[in-house]
């Protein structure tokens, strides 16, 4: 009898007394990140048993408390209302907004919040912080823009700050402080409000691609396009893992969507770029209609309809939305809804580019929701049929990590019987950052595009490749590519110029093609790359890009879609709209037609910055400063081969 009393007792007690040691453990250190507690004791302790957490309620007293979800398993971490005050305070000194963003400090936040899960038996899974609230008054809600004062936070939480940074090369601090569940703006302007779209629209597939990518951005990502995309429309999001290295995008993330059966995730086993990876989800993709997103991106309400309405009414159609800034540093987003341009390409690195509608292309259309042909897409974000992306032969696999994969999909589309279109109705937000914080190998865009360009671009490749011939390298064999052409019985991208671009056929115009060189200092001419800039005088580099200009047959000076005007008498500027012209005379000087001044380098002062200044001034055929040595358009540039 004894020992079954002392087996029954033991039986009783000892779980009371392990839970009674965990809650002084909390009590103890109520700053504690859980992992001395919690990982050091073992919550689970037979089959048939629940979770600790599954038993306990809230704690009433201040401290770190156990909050029950809805589902065993899993334990969201609070700290006392004390501890997180401060935190919040400190996290959120010097604040702006359009809105008022401020916290109220003494309100319980118990959506935002780091909380650990796993199945039994397993070691927990800590999910990094996130806010989860709904509020309409919380930061960033509406897109509203959010200002942080930078010398207002602590050494520890500006740490934070600069490390968001870093590793992105937006402002992650910021986008830790809004919701993954921010609202939007309501994106259609009064024309799509009056348009009728159809009801039988596909269901979707939507594929995004992410490389150590910021909690809260992909959490934001994927949950604009569950909130916002209609239901019984969207049959899965495909989350493709392209190796990510960060350590949140691991476990934490398949246990974050374990419950969601329409978020499936695929992880690749090595490095495999944009293009690749999105091939892979692809192979995934049940759904008829395909959408590719970037990873740092949020969809406006009713982004989906629109772009399922065109492909449902014509499946040749690639289609993308209106691409809406969000800004890098204070994720701020507003919709536009006069949307009048096109996507193009530069000449000089075949890149993407926005070019105003013209006055012909404005007048065809009935209305401003109606959809815009597109020579070009951007590429991150876009909807096709499934089919129709299979008949095109997909993705080049021989494009490596990202760049060229959008102009190959677009010439394709044109140039074989499909098209691409940006639908006017269809708003999504997309950060767009400075600079990219993933590191590639050098020159790979460039490798990428010479492979488009040697598939794709008949004798034009040749205007791109006098630019870069010193880059382009080995792009490989593109020789099942170009059967995949032939089998399409696709047109000539002579064809593309002159019935989808509109741009100037360059073999007809440009007589001259290289360096301007100012013949007193031996300086280039250099854009900066500058809409509406000034040109200045560099050391010439030897490497094209800002330095490479085209002189043309009716006298313009130009690079791409950038021109050399005239501001005022002595002023010179880069611009994309003006329309000078120059006269190349036999003294080498370049004439200015509405000035009737020439263009000169450098001064007569001794200041650096004026020996690299670009005027206009009256013409003198001695003056040296005056003199520009040019370089004649090169007819013997052949697209090299490689088999």
């Amino acid at each position: 009898m004894k020992v079954w009393m002392a087996a029954l007792i033991c039986l009783l007690f000892v779980p009371a007394l392990l839970i009674l040691y965990v809650s002084v453990e909390m009590l103890l250190d109520t700053n504690n990140e859980f992992d001395r507690t919690v990982m050091n004791v073992q919550l689970y302790v037979g089959p048939s048993t629940r979770s600790v957490t599954g038993l306990w309620k809230p704690m009433p007293k201040k401290g770190v408390a156990f909050y029950k979800r809805n589902r065993p398993g899993v334990q969201q971490f609070q700290k006392s209302e004390k501890s997180r005050d401060a935190q919040f305070a400190e996290q959120k000194a010097g604040v702006q907004s359009k809105q008022d963003i401020s916290i109220e400090m003494n309100k319980k936040h118990p959506s935002n919040s780091s909380y650990y899960t796993g199945q039994p038996g397993e070691k927990l899974v800590k999910i990094p912080f996130f806010v989860d609230s709904r509020d309409p008054d919380g930061p960033g809600e509406g897109g509203e823009a959010v200002q942080v004062n930078v010398s207002q936070l602590s050494s520890e939480e500006k740490a934070r700050y600069d490390e968001g940074w870093r590793h992105n090369s937006f402002n992650q601090y910021v986008s830790d402080m809004i919701s993954v569940h921010r609202s939007l703006p309501d994106a259609w302007s009064p024309e799509c409000k009056k348009r009728n779209f159809r009801t039988d629209l596909p269901e979707t597939s939507v594929i995004i691609i992410f490389h150590n990518e910021a909690w809260s951005v992909l959490l934001r990502s994927v949950h604009s396009v569950l909130s916002r995309t209609p239901t019984h429309l969207l049959r899965e999001v495909i989350l493709v893992d392209d190796f990510s290295t960060m350590d949140h995008l691991k476990r934490p993330l398949d246990e974050y969507w374990k419950d969601n059966p329409r978020v499936k995730i695929v992880r690749a086993q090595k490095r495999e770029g944009l293009t690749r990876a999105r091939l892979l989800g692809y192979n995934v993709a049940t759904a008829p209609l395909l959408v590719f997103f970037d990873s740092h991106i949020e969809c406006y309400p009713g982004w989906y309809e629109p772009l399922a309405d065109r492909i449902t009414t014509n499946p040749t159609v690639i289609a993308y939305p209106s691409i809406e800034v969000i800004d890098d540093n204070t994720l701020h987003t507003i919709p536009n809804h006069n949307v009048d341009v096109k996507g193009v390409f530069r000449w000089g690195d075949l890149s993407f580019a926005y070019a105003p509608l013209t006055d012909d292309e404005r007048r065809a259309r009935t209305s401003p929701s109606d959809p815009i042909n597109s020579p070009t897409m951007p590429g991150g974000l876009f909807a096709v049929d499934r089919d129709f992306f299979t008949k095109l032969g997909t993705y080049d696999p021989g494009l490596a990590y990202w760049g060229g994969e959008n102009l190959e999909l677009s010439f394709k589309a044109w140039m074989c019987n499909g098209s691409v279109e940006l639908i006017p109705c269809s708003h999504v937000g997309h950060i767009f950052r400075k600079s990219n914080p993933i590191k590639w190998m050098t020159y790979l865009g460039v490798t990428n595009v010479a492979r488009v360009a040697a598939v794709w671009m008949d004798k034009y490749a040749n205007y791109f490749l006098e630019r870069n011939v010193f880059k382009v390298g080995d792009y490989g064999d593109v020789s099942e590519r170009q059967r995949l052409r032939e089998s399409l019985h696709c047109k000539s991208f002579d064809w593309f110029m002159k019935n989808i671009s509109h741009m100037k056929d360059p073999y007809v115009e440009v007589v001259h093609a290289g360096e301007l060189i100012c013949k007193a200092s031996g300086l280039c001419l250099d854009s900066l790359a500058h809409n509406h800039g000034q040109p200045l005088l560099y050391t010439c580099h030897k490497l094209g890009g800002n330095q490479f200009w085209y002189i043309s047959r009716d006298g313009q000076v130009f690079q791409d879609n950038l021109k050399v005007c005239s501001r005022s008498q002595t002023d010179v500027i880069i611009d994309s709209n003006c329309r000078d012209t120059w006269n190349l005379t036999q003294d080498e000087q370049l004439l200015n037609i509405p000035t009737n001044r020439c263009l000169e380098g450098g001064a007569t002062t001794g200041k650096a910055n004026d020996q690299r200044a670009v005027t206009l001034q009256p013409c003198d055929p001695d003056n040296p400063r005056q003199k520009w040595k040019t370089t004649p358009r090169r007819t013997d540039v052949d697209f090299p081969r490689y088999s």
